[in-house]
């Protein structure tokens, strides 16, 4: 396998994990590609950001 496919691969698991994570309640930001670090930054949701009670 190429690693073009590789990479293609890897980018499509990102954001299949990070729709995974909206859908249980985390705010999911996948990250600049190409970088050192972390490919996904994370943070639980909370009702007060939005206007409501706080979990």
């Amino acid at each position: 396998m190429s690693k073009d496919r590789f990479q293609l691969t890897g980018v499509a698991d990102v954001y299949f994990v990070a729709s995974r994570l909206s859908f249980e309640g985390f705010h999911a930001v996948p990250t600049t590609r190409n970088v050192r670090g972390p490919d996904l930054l994370v943070s639980l949701l909370r009702r007060s950001l939005c206007g409501g009670e706080s979990e």
